[in-house]
């Protein structure tokens, strides 16, 4: 049993280029939606640990981050800073400055999504058997089958007249040379 796909390729060679303009366009669109949905973070203010330090004893904080070493800030004005604190026992004081003042504190992984995961590792196969695909019905187009290109007609012989051949100089010497074979025996 064909599968739709193969029916649909084996048809014609515009469908077949048209299949893989449709998945290179879905590549794309996909890669530049994940390059602008990661752009679109809102824009932060790089501090060093005293200005962080400084936030946290006046509570001019509204919420705080955690991600690794990062602390990200977000200031009751709307602002965002982060700072990277590298150490476990400096990151705790800081920590606990925040949580004196009420500020809310969200611990948050580094792990990406699954989809962006999968997205990620799916990129590579994807362009693997796109381009073995591609190598595929190229060879099938060369060797004739699958294109327009015949040598034989539908009952497997070739039919070579002389009227075929007029006007190539070489082959027309072929032809008179062997014509004794292409007689119907």
């Amino acid at each position: 049993m064909t599968s739709r796909i193969m029916k649909i390729v084996g048809r014609s060679q515009r469908a077949t280029l048209l299949l893989v303009i449709l998945i290179a366009t879905v590549l794309m669109v996909g890669s530049i939606s994940i390059v602008v949905h990661k752009s679109k973070t809102s824009a932060t203010r790089k501090i060093n640990y005293s200005d962080l330090y400084k936030i946290a004893e006046i509570g001019s904080a509204a919420s705080v981050i955690i991600e690794n070493d990062s602390l990200t800030v977000k200031s009751t004005d709307g602002s965002v800073f982060q700072a990277t604190v590298a150490g476990d026992s400096f990151r705790q004081g800081v920590v606990e400055l925040f949580r004196k003042n009420g500020v809310p504190i969200e611990f948050s992984s580094m792990q990406p999504s699954l989809a962006e995961t999968l997205f990620t590792y799916s990129i590579p196969v994807i362009v693997c058997l796109l381009l073995g695909f591609i190598g595929w019905r190229v060879y099938a187009t060369v060797n004739g089958r699958g294109g327009n290109f015949s040598l034989m007609d539908h009952s497997g012989k070739q039919n070579v007249t002389f009227a075929d051949v007029a006007g190539v100089d070489e082959a027309t010497a072929e032809f008179l040379r062997a014509r004794e074979s292409f007689r119907p025996v």
